[in-house]
């Protein structure tokens, strides 16, 4: 259980490190330099990403008082539209010259939800890493939320699938 909580927590914290990595070097392309919209852009995101490296690591940090087998969400309002946007851009970020298709569809009776931000940005993660790791021609991947009376989100994706067993 530790080994797999170890992997899983590296994988989480490889991937801000990974978009932060690309969008500093991003920030080297002089031709970059003079969009100041663009540069704006990027530093907004490795300002977001430093935040959530942060926030991987308080969580790691609070494991040792968390009660045996019990997670403790920190639910809070969060814009759902904007928060799975911003989510799928980064993911698109860290796997620039990857040749992917990222469909979305949103029924969203309303605009905020409350969820803990930091668990659901690994669950998105970890769907769509695997969906681009387990897919053995151009990855499709298609991300449908939708809300009525609770969050519902879909990924589905053209990979190779999981084993019933």
């Amino acid at each position: 259980m530790k080994t797999d909580f170890i992997n899983n927590m590296t994988h989480e914290l490889k991937t801000p490190l990974s978009t932060i990595a690309v969008a500093s070097s991003t920030l080297g392309d002089e031709s970059l330099l003079r969009d100041k919209k663009k540069v704006l852009q990027i530093s907004e995101m490795i300002k977001k990403q430093n935040k959530h490296l942060t926030q991987l690591i308080d969580r790691i940090l609070e494991i040792s008082i968390w009660e045996k087998d019990q997670v403790r969400l920190k639910k809070k309002p969060v814009h759902i539209f904007e928060f799975i946007e911003d989510r799928i851009k980064l993911f698109q970020i860290e796997n620039t010259g990857k040749d992917l298709l990222i469909n979305t569809d949103y029924k969203l009776d309303k605009d905020f939800v409350s969820l803990d931000d930091i668990h659901m940005t690994t669950v998105l993660n970890n769907l769509l890493s695997n969906a681009v790791r387990y897919c053995e021609k151009r990855p499709e991947i298609n991300v449908e939320e939708s809300v009525n009376l609770k969050l519902r989100t879909m990924i589905s994706d053209n990979g190779i699938g999981i084993r019933k067993e």
